[in-house]
């Protein structure tokens, strides 16, 4: 592959400020929440004992993966259709995109929350714990809910609605979540008592979710056709969001099913070592999740429009802000996985370390080459993404199959990385090849092989200091102010944030260097 000249222009594609500007205030704010998130769980793991965090765990596990097929793929085709339709002035196809969305979310939720209810209740000892059966039989009540609250994430983005992103997702469920975990421990509660405050988060988020997105369709007079005539466009819509599902049970697999065979096959211990640092993992959901809601209305928009050179640009742009903001995190989790999961939980939890030296790799690698997936699907390739999606899930559980049993979370560890390696690979040969999308981008580059370099003498230090947390997070601190000063113009801040630029502390830092050349 040769390599491409930078994206050169002299503007920016038309809403790729915004798109910047709202994803880094959304990722902004929901660095909040999961700063909460993460208190949340260091308080259930010191407060549980290792069997008893393992077996929430497992049942919380069950629950989400669970959740993620109950969306059936509906956010991600209301972000693909809505804003297409809206572009057509169709408000009543816009409307009823809304409606069958809701719908199937909760409905199929509602159908799925019944069996796991059913089988928790009457699992023998010898299949499903008792501590974990409680949980199970409680966190169940999660899947409607969770898969409604992440339709109206996607309804929020349509309409450009980040305060309530913002408020919903990144302040209030978080906010609660670490009010009610911290009333447990104080109050000495056990497994079922920490999940029962988990659903009573989830149901007041739900119910807020909902609330917001009605006052969006009043204000935008979809409401009306929402109670007469509308358009019921499901034979663009459900095909798409039955590929759609394909990812989201690829993701939830990668996620949920190592917990789940490690609960089935090694046990709660296992779990809890593996689950334990799954919200260290999740900062690279979060900074994924904070762009993908802008990114893609804006490129089904730009695919609306026919303008191929605005999609090239939006996705190397938001590849290196990707990279660049996930980069910190890799630091912290590879080079220093040690001294942070010691920090957080413990001697008692010293095997997570290598457990989540592992993930790091794979899960960077996954968020640093961008919407991909999302890309493809967004041009209809829908057969290719189904297939390679696939094969991913086969393959992941494969391998989790064949290493659990002997290396237990370490084993899980590996699969996944190795899935998520595999799995990004093929989704990026494929856009290169059916739709001219690439990375090839000599800043993009530049920036990729400067974080490189970096990470290694990074790493070199941790192995001859010892750092304590305080110097690790300095040290990330500096190395990740270097990469920007020297390879950061492909993310055109000045452009994006010019206020910065006024800044006198920030000014040195994102002074324009040239578009990435």
């Amino acid at each position: 592959m040769s390599i491409a000249s930078p994206v050169q222009g002299p503007v920016a594609a038309p809403g790729l400020g915004q798109h910047f500007r709202g994803s880094n205030l959304v990722l902004a704010a929901s660095a909040i929440g999961a700063a909460l998130e993460l208190g949340s769980q260091v308080l259930a793991v010191r407060h549980l004992s290792t069997s008893a965090f393992g077996a929430f765990a497992f049942a919380l596990a069950v629950a989400l993966f669970l959740q993620g097929v109950a969306q059936f793929g509906m956010p991600l085709a209301v972000s693909r259709f809505a804003p297409m339709l809206r572009e057509a002035d169709d408000a009543a196809g816009v409307a009823g995109v809304v409606a069958i969305a809701v719908g199937v979310a909760l409905g199929l939720g509602t159908i799925l929350a019944l069996p796991v209810l059913a089988f928790a209740l009457v699992a023998p000892a010898a299949v499903l714990s008792s501590a974990s059966a409680g949980a199970l039989r409680i966190l169940a009540l999660m899947i409607p809910l969770e898969a409604v609250i992440a339709v109206a994430t996607s309804v929020f983005a349509v309409f450009g609605r980040t305060r309530a992103i913002i408020i919903r997702g990144s302040l209030l469920t978080p906010g609660l979540k670490c009010a009610t975990t911290a009333a447990v421990v104080l109050a000495g509660g056990g497994v079922t008592a920490l999940a029962a405050a988990y659903v009573t988060c989830s149901a007041i988020g739900a119910a807020v979710a909902c609330t917001l997105v009605l006052g969006i369709l009043r204000d935008t007079g979809l409401a009306a056709h929402l109670r007469g005539p509308r358009r019921w466009p499901t034979r663009d819509v459900l095909p798409f969001a039955a590929v759609a599902l394909s990812t989201t049970l690829v993701w939830s697999v990668l996620e949920m099913s190592d917990a789940i065979l490690l609960g089935f096959l090694r046990g709660p211990e296992d779990v809890a070592e593996l689950r334990a640092i799954t919200p260290l993992m999740r900062g690279h959901t979060l900074i994924s999740a904070a762009f993908i809601v802008f990114f893609t209305p804006l490129a089904a928009t730009y695919l609306a429009r026919a303008d191929a050179r605005g999609m090239q640009e939006l996705y190397v742009r938001t590849s290196a802000w990707l990279a660049t903001l996930a980069f910190p995190l890799l630091l912290m989790t590879s080079a220093f996985a040690g001294v942070l999961v010691d920090a957080l939980y413990g001697a008692r939890y010293a095997g997570s370390s290598t457990v989540l030296l592992i993930l790091s790799i794979g899960y960077f690698v996954q968020t640093a080459s961008g919407f991909n997936g999302q890309t493809l699907k967004i041009h209809g390739l829908l057969r290719f993404t189904m297939a390679v999606d696939g094969c991913a899930m086969i393959v992941n559980l494969g391998v989790n199959l064949l290493l659990i049993p002997k290396f237990g979370a370490i084993g899980a560890a590996a699969g996944t990385t190795s899935t998520l390696l595999a799995h990004n690979t093929l989704k990026q040969i494929g856009m290169h090849r059916f739709t001219g999308i690439h990375l090839a981008d000599r800043g993009f580059l530049r920036l990729l092989g400067l974080g490189a370099a970096l990470l290694g003498g990074v790493v070199v230090l941790g192995r001859l200091a010892a750092p304590t947390l305080p110097v690790a997070l300095a040290v990330t601190a500096v190395a990740t102010a270097v990469l920007v000063r020297t390879g950061g113009g492909v993310l055109q801040i000045p452009e994006y944030f010019p206020a910065l630029c006024r800044m006198r502390g920030v000014r040195w830092l994102v002074a324009d260097r040239g578009r990435g050349s």
